[in-house]
C-alpha cells in the first residue's frame, strides 16, 4: 500500500475497575476526577480487591483532606448513576508518585476476579 503505516499506538495503560455489581472505566473515572478538581500533582487508583480501593493521592499537606473527599463524592457518584449497592472500603496514601517508565499508570486493577 502506498499509505503510511502506524507502528505502535500509544494510548492509555488504565485498568477497568470491575466491582460485584457495575465496571468504572478509567476514562470517566479520570474525566469527573478533573472536572472536580486540579489541585493534586498526581494520584494513583489501585483495586487490590473486589471492593477494596487505595487511593494515593501525590498533593500538598494542605490539600490533602479535601481531595479525599473530592475522590470519595466521585466514586459516590458513579455508584448512583449505577445504581450499585456495593459497600467499598477506601484506603488512602500520602506519598510521592514515580512513574514506573514513561507512563504513569492511574488507575489499575490489581487482582483476578
Amino acid at each position: 500500500s502506498q499509505f503510511m503505516t502506524i507502528e505502535k499506538i500509544i494510548g492509555r495503560d488504565d485498568d477497568v475497575m470491575i466491582f460485584k455489581d457495575f465496571k468504572i472505566f478509567p476514562d470517566v473515572l479520570a474525566r469527573k476526577i478533573a472536572l472536580e478538581t486540579d489541585a493534586f500533582l498526581k494520584y494513583e487508583i489501585t483495586q487490590f480487591h473486589e471492593n477494596k480501593v487505595l487511593i494515593n493521592l501525590d498533593c500538598e499537606n494542605a490539600k490533602l483532606n479535601d481531595l479525599k473527599k473530592i475522590f470519595l463524592n466521585v466514586f459516590r457518584d458513579i455508584q448512583l448513576e449505577n445504581k450499585s449497592e456495593t459497600e467499598i472500603e477506601f484506603e488512602f496514601e500520602h506519598k510521592k508518585i514515580t512513574p514506573n517508565g514513561n507512563k504513569l499508570r492511574k488507575i489499575k486493577r490489581a487482582y483476578e476476579n
